[in-house]
């Protein structure tokens, strides 16, 4: 694709897919694969990920890069597509992101229709496999719009009800658990595809740079009268919050059950709610035996947050750096791409600890694995941590059973 062409579709192509048209800064990553191995600066060969620049902008010339569709290369790294980091409450596209055969299947029959239904014009990203399964087949569904997030959120809330499709199963850029989270700009090389992935416009599939930026600019942009007037009164009753009674900061006591342990090695506090919380046990289980942290979605992307907030509270309420040593080898060990893009380094954020320790109800919403639990609904039981600051009650030896 010329300069030429290029400099004329941009401006349009800015205007309609980032919130402030080059005005401000806008975070930002670029996608990369590391070439060497050296455990000094946690570089693993063929890993893939994002370099991230929260403070930097994305100018012309990065995205004349990200059209070009080629590699980038460097000493280290190989880099290749832009992804972006959206940081306003206008919402400017919702991209539906079909990862898995059920995302896409569903995509076909039930979201693609209902947008019809819906009148909305939506765009069709595709990703036809990758190196390592070039059968299977993932895409991205792109709608233009300028409305609020509140909005967004409540016309995707609805679509998903009216379906029947399970919205916490689904990434939804940049709504609810996506909002924080780097996704891929169209018409980049993608390092995992090998290639660039095309659009559907007009009947047409192309990974031409020219094409991609004519297709999104030939978009209708959708406003906020235009979304809420297809707003529908939910039927789902709201369901009031019980207040939570003040905490009289009374020990926790308890009977260890002391299961078995996940993994080997672990610090003495993760150690400690791994053997007596069944469901911090089974996330730690799943990371080492069935790709917990691995695959992509929803639960595996909680997966990543309830772990590493565990470890940071460790390393900042019993100052120590085991945690983060624990967490770091974990990544390096279960999954073989980085956790950038997925925002999961509170050692980074310096946030408040407590944060990162999930109260019970938390842990049960995201993965349902509270069942059975002696501790469940307990007086004075809320959350796993006091599993660790609270009195365990030992069994003691009184004598020996005598066998008749």
């Amino acid at each position: 694709m010329s300069n030429v062409k290029l400099l004329k579709l941009l401006p349009e192509f800015k205007r309609r897919f980032f919130h402030n048209y080059g005005k401000e800064k806008i975070p930002y990553g670029v996608q990369r694969i590391c070439k060497v191995d050296d455990p000094t600066k946690k570089m693993v060969k063929g890993k893939v990920g994002y370099h991230r620049n929260d403070s930097g902008t994305i100018t012309d010339s990065l995205l004349h890069r990200h059209f070009s569709q080629e590699l980038v290369q460097d000493r280290y790294y190989d880099y290749a597509s832009l992804a972006v980091l959206w940081k306003s409450n206008t919402v400017k596209w919702i991209c539906f992101d079909a990862d898995s055969e059920k995302q896409v299947d569903e995509t076909h029959e039930k979201l693609l229709p209902a947008l019809r239904e819906y009148g909305l014009v939506y765009l069709i990203e595709t990703s036809r496999g990758t190196n390592e399964n070039p059968d299977k087949i993932r895409m991205h569904i792109w709608v233009l719009t300028n409305i609020t997030q509140q909005t967004a959120e409540k016309f995707c809330t609805q679509l998903f009800i009216e379906q029947g499709m399970i919205k916490k199963e689904w990434e939804i850029y940049p709504l609810f658990d996506r909002y924080n989270a780097i996704i891929r700009i169209p018409g980049g090389y993608h390092i995992k595809a090998g290639k660039a992935n095309g659009v559907i416009w007009d009947g047409v599939e192309s990974s031409d740079p020219e094409f991609i930026l004519k297709a999104f600019n030939s978009l209708p942009i959708y406003d906020e009268a235009t979304i809420s007037s297809k707003l529908k009164a939910l039927d789902t009753p709201s369901i009031e919050k019980p207040k939570r009674e003040k905490n009289n900061f009374k020990k926790f006591v308890y009977i260890p059950r002391n299961l078995p342990k996940p993994m080997e090695g672990m610090p003495k506090y993760i150690e400690r709610l791994a053997t007596e919380c069944q469901c911090i046990r089974k996330l730690i289980f799943d990371m080492v035996n069935e790709d917990g942290i691995q695959e992509r979605g929803i639960p595996y992307h909680n997966s990543l947050l309830a772990l590493s907030g565990i470890a940071y509270f460790m390393d900042k309420v019993l100052h120590t750096t085991e945690g983060r040593d624990w967490w770091d080898n974990a990544l390096s060990e279960y999954r073989d791409r980085d956790a950038i893009e997925h925002q999961v380094d509170p050692w980074e954020k310096n946030k408040n600890p407590n944060t990162g320790m999930w109260r019970c109800e938390t842990y049960e919403k995201y993965f349902d694995f509270c069942k059975g639990c002696p501790f469940k609904d307990r007086d004075g039981f809320d959350n796993p941590k006091q599993l660790y600051f609270g009195k365990r009650i030992e069994k003691v030896k009184v004598m020996d059973v005598e066998k008749s």
